[in-house]
């Protein structure tokens, strides 16, 4: 039979007070620590902001980019205009590639001959003096027709409708006494 007790060491995980030198340590160092996790987050608060900035501008110019790329961009680029006068005609070409921009019919701003001569046809005797209206219809007014003229209403010819109401009976025709004039209704009568 072995002997009947038996002693060793050993170590185990048990609590314990710390020293007050161990606890102001750890406290300092706590604290520290603290301090640096703060820092950090609000450098990541501020590079993130910049980084959230700096990447909406960086995706506003590729947006640009890409837009002046498709629809590519228009310059001020010297032309040549030729107006003719015999076919009325005016023709503007690039002079850098030679390319037709434009062919189109002269309007009176183009060609001032057009002006000069509806001007000369307009009312205008031989002198270049401007003649008086043709006095035939001095003083006549004529009526406009029916359909020009405009605000008056044209009230339509009464007629006897009838419309089916509730269960199947037809409602009465209205006489134009029941109905209030317009001026009985704004005289509150």
């Amino acid at each position: 039979m072995g002997p009947e007790i038996t002693k060793s060491t050993t170590t185990r995980l048990l609590a314990v007070d710390w020293s007050e030198g161990e606890k102001d340590r750890l406290v300092d160092e706590l604290i520290d620590v603290m301090a640096d996790i703060g820092t950090k987050e609000n450098e990541r608060a501020f590079l993130s902001s910049n980084l959230g900035k700096e990447i909406k501008g960086l995706t506003a110019r590729k947006d640009e980019l890409r837009k002046r790329l498709q629809d590519g961009e228009h310059r001020e680029i010297p032309c040549e205009v030729t107006k003719n006068y015999t076919t009325n005609e005016l023709l503007v070409v690039r002079i850098d590639t030679n390319e037709e921009v434009e062919r189109r019919a002269m309007g009176i701003n183009d060609n001032p001959n057009v002006l000069d001569e509806a001007v000369e046809g307009d009312n205008v005797d031989g002198d270049g003096e401007p003649t008086p209206p043709d006095s035939s219809s001095e003083g006549t007014i004529e009526e406009p027709a029916q359909e020009d003229v405009v605000g008056e209403a044209v009230e339509p010819e009464p007629e006897n409708v009838s419309s089916e109401v509730g269960d199947g009976e037809a409602a009465p025709a209205l006489d134009d006494d029941d109905f209030a004039s317009d001026e009985e209704t704004f005289m509150g009568e």
